[in-house]
């Protein structure tokens, strides 16, 4: 229990401080709610203490107990609105706080991580799961401090009129932690998860301090009610039990099947066009349809599984009437009861069953705020690329690969061993089979992975000793899939050098040749791309990439095909602006054109995840392998006519 609550106050961080002071002006709402009706419990005794006696009641302690109601009322409202104005703006600056987190979160990790871990799950926690922390969040905090704080109200109350039974109520509570936690243990067996009840069981020990004492009292006023008031309880947690004991891995399930949808929706949406082109529409419809029907049958399943279970509970919890009226109606006929003591219990039996049905109905949200909390935990706590913070100085930029070998998710190695060096200021040129460990190699010289075997350096410095931020200045990647923001063909380019001007934003961007199209724009540089380049083709958004790249004007820069969707016309005036504004730079560039390998410093050839050929184009073209085979491929391509 206690760990529970402590995880979730946890996460309130540095907005404590005014969740304790929230605390406490709760007490004060909950002093202030139950001294009403201690006053009107105490006026009524003192009425029928007067009819009893048959001495004139004094009718002047009614006014003085109306205005002192009134005021109690006046204080419990002050109280309220204080702690609103404490707690209520948390949960909105916490999930405020904890989407940066994330999003700061997902720039420490390497590219691995987002082939492990599907969008749609990360699009879930930061939107709908977020978005229940940041409704329901504190208000579930409030609630569980709220039932002790009216606990201890109640307690102390019991304390000034009968310190006996304060004493009784203090052990029955106890009695009832107990109990919550057999209950907590038993569905931590079905879902070893931190599951519903694990994060309900608080909650309902605060709501069931209130028919605890409400029993107490009753045993006090008859003994024999009050074990009647009982008898439909074990019936009523019994149908409960048989829905609880499974929750966690229902929920579990539920959360799944939602992701799984919204996987396949962002899948769907972004793939539309592929999916018009090849005449795909039914088949990646009918794959949306059947997700989006499995995660509602899902839930429907759910809901009948529930059903009979649930629909009994709340049946039996306040059906305390069935046994205490019968049985209290014939005890008064025998004069063994009397008319006041019947009419107390029933009244009091009455508000036994809501507490508890409250707490109940509580659990979904309560199950949501412990999964989602769970979510934002693993990816905050998601394993980072480990790299020294201290900024270090380089002795040029040349990489070199020492025994490299990878593997994406510790199944399948990629590479195998791999030596390789990239000299300063060269254009190195990496060619082989689509999947041979292109552009893997060329993304972990970029940094964007950690190597566990072997080692990587830059500028004779391990790539973990270098800041990921330092490590990622020192490289512009332009890859053969380029993803343009939502913004304008301005800041689209700017994203290279935020801190440049407009003027070096128009100056990068006729050197890779896009001032052609940009000028035909409606609105020029100011034109709107839409969400991913959607407004501009393949080609265009290439050239936007590339002059992205330039402007950052790093010391390495890597072009993974960064000419395949440019169109012939443009192709040599893009080569010759790489050209000239990559000079003296350490150039890595994967590509599938002869006439841009040719022109390389150093050609590596891989294949099957290891360099198997190594050298210039003039000393690779007269050995037989890979290389001399894809330059005859490539021109006999160039020799073919329509």
């Amino acid at each position: 229990m206690f760990k529970t609550v402590k995880r979730i106050i946890d996460w309130c961080g540095e907005f404590k401080g005014r969740l304790y002071a929230g605390f406490v002006v709760s007490f004060f709402s909950h002093l202030f709610t139950a001294l009403p009706i201690m006053l009107a419990a105490y006026t009524i005794g003192l009425l029928l203490q007067s009819a009893m006696d048959g001495t004139p009641f004094d009718t002047g302690w009614v006014w003085k107990s109306l205005i002192l109601l009134l005021v109690l009322v006046f204080l419990r409202f002050l109280f309220d609105y204080l702690r609103t104005r404490f707690q209520e703006a948390i949960s909105y600056e916490l999930v405020a706080r904890d989407r940066l987190a994330v999003g700061d979160a997902l720039k420490r990790v390497s590219l691995g991580y987002f082939q492990q871990v599907s969008t749609g799950n990360i699009l879930n926690s930061l939107t709908t799961g977020l978005g229940t922390l940041e409704g329901m969040g504190i208000r579930m905090i409030d609630n569980f401090v709220g039932g002790y704080l009216n606990f201890a109200v109640v307690f102390l109350s019991l304390l000034v009129f009968s310190p006996r039974t304060a004493v009784i109520a203090l052990a029955a509570t106890a009695v009832s932690l107990v109990f919550l936690l057999a209950i907590s243990h038993y569905s931590a067996q079905n879902a070893p998860m931190e599951t519903t009840l694990a994060h309900l069981f608080p909650e309902m020990t605060a709501n069931i301090a209130a028919p605890v004492l409400t029993i107490l009292y009753l045993f006090v006023l008859d003994w024999r009610l009050a074990l009647l008031s009982l008898v439909v309880f074990p019936v009523a947690f019994f149908f409960m039990m048989t829905v609880m004991g499974g929750y966690g891995k229902d929920y579990a399930g539920a959360v799944q099947a939602t992701t799984e949808m919204s996987t396949t929706l962002i899948e769907y949406i972004n793939g539309i066009e592929v999916i018009k082109a090849f005449n795909q529409g039914s088949k990646s419809y009918a794959k949306l349809t059947d997700k989006v029907r499995y995660n509602a049958q899902y839930y429907v399943n759910w809901m009948k599984k529930s059903q009979l279970g649930m629909a009994m509970a709340y049946g039996f919890f306040p059906a305390q009437m069935l046994t205490i009226l019968p049985v209290g109606w014939l005890l008064y006929l025998h004069g063994s009861l009397t008319a006041e003591t019947f009419l107390t219990v029933i009244v009091l039996a009455l508000g036994m069953a809501a507490p508890i049905v409250a707490a109940f109905n509580f659990v979904d949200t309560l199950a949501q705020v412990g999964t989602t909390v769970g979510q934002v935990d693993e990816i905050l706590n998601a394993e980072e690329q480990q790299h020294s913070t201290t900024p270090v100085t380089f002795a040029g930029h040349d990489i070199v690969l020492d025994h490299v070998s990878f593997d994406y998710h510790d199944d399948k190695e990629i590479l195998h061993d791999v030596s390789l060096s990239i000299p300063a200021g060269r254009m190195t040129a990496l060619v082989g089979p689509s999947g041979s460990g292109k552009s893997t190699i060329a993304k972990l010289a970029a940094g964007f992975w950690d190597v566990k075997t072997g080692s990587i350096t830059l500028g004779g410095r391990d790539l973990k000793d270098i800041p990921l931020q330092q490590l990622y200045e020192q490289t512009a990647f332009v890859s053969q899939d380029n993803y343009l923001f939502g913004d304008t063909v301005r800041e689209n380019i700017r994203m290279g050098r935020l801190n440049a001007t407009d003027a070096e934003v128009e100056a990068a961007a006729p050197a890779a040749g896009c001032d052609s199209f940009i000028g035909e724009l409606e609105h020029g540089y100011d034109t709107m791309v839409g969400g991913g380049g959607a407004h501009l083709s393949g080609g265009e958004r290439q050239r936007i990439s590339i002059a992205r790249a330039m402007l950052k004007d790093a010391p390495i820069v890597i072009l993974d095909e960064a000419t395949a969707n440019v169109d012939p016309e443009n192709e040599d005036r893009l080569q010759k602006a790489i050209e000239a504004l990559t000079r003296d730079k350490t150039i890595i560039m994967i590509a599938h054109r002869l006439k841009t390998v040719c022109h390389a410093d150093q050609i590596l050839v891989v294949d099957h995840g290891r360099i198997v050929q190594q050298g210039t184009h003039e000393q690779l073209i007269g050995q037989p392998g890979i290389y001399a085979a894809f330059v005859g491929g490539r021109k006999q391509a160039e020799g073919w006519k329509l």
